[in-house]
């Protein structure tokens, strides 16, 4: 255990003796510090100027020597409510729109249509139209007619629009269209008295297409005022008006109601027309009318009218009625054979011509069948 402390300790002073002995080849002079010589002046002091005590200028104001001072007060702090107030509603301002000025009917135009020239392309067909002067212009479509503008032209028709949106034909036959034709108008109104009449609605409906069509051929002039008041729908002109003179309309009439429904309104007129339009067969339509200052009222009771063909009315006329077997629809063999019977009784037929009717009679049906066989036979 000796030995080995011994050991240490000698090895500890070898290296204390290296370390002394590197430390003196290492050894370096230490740096100086060198200081400037100070000149031998005499130091004049600094001038201090004297320090003047700051005022207190709110010792000054708490002192009050003359009783002006007024201490400043902070004010309350302010209590904010916990619930704060309810909004008050302010009432919405509505726009209101201006008010639509309602479309009047006006009076028809003074024209008269003269001629029409169709192509295939409608752009390019033409007009031919005179005017209240009797002097004819030509026009296509899209063209302006004083205040209508042309919309469809077609073989026998011009349609124009106006400016209050109403349409109006113009047909190129107008009295072939317009004159009342008893023939047609017999299956369509039937007249039972001055203020009673009958009229078939299905009839009626394929007659007059639309709203338009009905116040064309009626002779609408427009609305009739009185006291600056509209107050119905006056007549124009009805001798040419097929539809005014079959439903006994007069010149002059102002129509003031319908169904009880006033009609100086233009929409009151549309609703009545679609309304009128859906009527079925047994209900009626009340009419009211001032005539010469006079109100009158004129019935309408829709009903059915038998169809009667003008070729069988005609037949009917012309041969008088049978009765019995004669009265009996004859089959093709019967007709033949009552032909035959007449042609014989006429031309005093004897025995020989029935053996040649009866002869053929017998090719006839042989051709017949035979035919048929060979239908059969195509068709296996």
């Amino acid at each position: 255990m000796k030995l080995q402390l011994w050991i240490i300790n000698s090895f500890l002073i070898l290296i204390f003796l290296l370390a002394l002995l590197v430390s003196r080849f290492l050894e370096v002079e230490p740096p100086s510090l060198k200081v400037k010589a100070v000149s031998s002046e005499v130091v004049k002091p600094a001038e201090v100027k004297p320090v003047v005590a700051a005022k207190n200028w709110e010792k000054i104001y708490q002192e009050d020597a003359f009783g002006t001072y007024v201490e400043k007060v902070a004010p309350p702090p302010e209590k904010v409510p916990l619930v704060t107030p309810i909004p008050e509603l302010k009432p919405i301002q509505l726009t209101v729109p201006p008010e639509q000025k309602m479309p009047s009917f006006v009076a028809p135009l003074n024209i008269t249509l003269k001629g029409i020239i169709v192509t295939g392309d409608e752009q390019k067909s033409a007009a031919m139209v005179a005017d209240e002067t009797n002097k004819e212009h030509m026009y296509y479509l899209g063209d302006k007619i004083k205040d209508a503008q042309i919309i469809k032209i077609s073989r026998n028709r011009v349609v124009v629009l106006r400016a209050n949106g109403q349409q109006e034909s113009f047909y190129l036959i107008k009295d072939d269209l317009f004159l009342p034709s008893p023939d047609k108008w017999e299956n369509i109104v039937k007249k039972i008295s001055d203020q009673k009449y009958k009229i078939d609605p299905h009839a009626f409906k394929l007659e007059v297409e639309s709203l338009g069509n009905f116040i064309e051929r009626t002779g609408v002039l427009g609305t009739a005022y009185s006291s600056g008041k509209p107050v119905g729908v006056k007549i124009g002109d009805t001798k040419d008006r097929d539809i005014a003179s079959s439903l006994g309309i007069l010149q002059n009439d102002v129509v003031t109601a319908i169904n009880g429904i006033s009609v100086a309104d233009v929409k009151d007129r549309m609703r009545l027309f679609d309304a009128i339009s859906k009527m079925k067969v047994g209900d009626n339509i009340t009419v009211n009318m001032l005539r010469a200052g006079n109100e009158v009222s004129v019935d309408y009771e829709l009903a059915k009218f038998p169809r009667i063909s003008k070729a069988m009315a005609a037949l009917a006329e012309k041969e008088p009625a049978k009765t019995g077997a004669d009265a009996l629809p004859l089959n093709q063999m019967q007709e033949r054979e009552k032909r035959t019977r007449e042609f014989a009784k006429r031309h005093g037929g004897d025995a020989r011509d029935q053996n040649t009717v009866t002869d053929l009679r017998s090719r006839f049906l042989e051709n017949l069948r035979e035919k048929l066989k060979n239908a059969r036979n195509r068709a296996r």
